[in-house]
């Protein structure tokens, strides 16, 4: 019975609870990182990608924080989430029956000022991946992109991973190589969409810093695993 418990120890979990309570800036996610990294450079952090499923606890991260740089990171995050913001300001009143979310390239390009539109080209605008059917879509769990497998069958666990994998390949393209590229872009996705549907200060906060710590796992970690006990 207790092999199957999650075991934590909170003093090696960066940001913990602070997740949902704190908003941070790109500096601030990068110093606490580094303030709970140990000297075998492995980090924990709580598993922002995938709340819906009682199959995954949090994140092991092997960090190299010499694989960019800080400064430049803690301005690129804050950027980030200051133009995602300005998209949504700026598109709010334009009509269209399918939603800012999902803004077509012609359309973006013509409405967009060009920083606004370089972020909605690079984060924002849908990922097409050829050779899987669109139903696929139906699996993704409040466009966090994931889902719990045991819910399909083994033929779809496959083609599953598959897809992923196909879009990590895809992501690429647009940020770079780095850890988790396709999960950096759904939660920039998602807080989009989330101030589309005018949600709550609480959970916009906790969408952005999901989004900054996307950032950072993306620029500085080497690997990610996800497990079930950080002691």
């Amino acid at each position: 019975m207790e092999q199957n418990m999650i075991r934590i120890n909170p003093a090696k979990l960066a940001f913990g609870i602070k997740l949902l309570e704190e908003l941070f800036s790109g500096q601030e996610v990068i110093e606490e990182m580094k303030r709970y990294t140990d000297m075998n450079g492995v980090l924990y952090i709580p598993n922002i990608e995938n709340c819906y499923s009682n199959d995954f606890a949090h994140l092991r991260l092997e960090m190299d924080y010499s694989k960019a740089d800080e400064k430049e990171f803690a301005l690129d995050a804050d950027n980030l989430v200051k133009n995602i913001y300005g998209i949504f300001s700026f598109c709010k009143n334009w009509k269209n029956d399918s939603g800012i979310f999902l803004l077509q390239e012609t359309d973006a390009n013509n409405i967009l000022p060009q920083d606004l539109f370089e972020t909605w080209n690079t984060y924002i605008r849908d990922l097409k991946v050829e050779g899987f059917d669109d139903g696929l879509s139906k699996y993704i769990c409040g466009q966090e992109g994931y889902i719990s497998e045991k819910y399909l069958s083994e033929k779809e666990v496959a083609t599953w991973r598959k897809f992923l994998t196909a879009k990590e390949l895809e992501t690429t393209k647009r940020i770079g190589d780095g850890v988790a590229a396709y999960t950096l872009i759904a939660k920039a996705q998602r807080l989009l969409r989330l101030l589309e549907m005018r949600e709550p200060k609480k959970v916009l906060n906790e969408a952005k810093n999901s989004l900054i710590i996307s950032l950072a796992i993306h620029r500085f970690a080497k690997t990610k695993t996800v497990v079930k006990e950080v002691v």
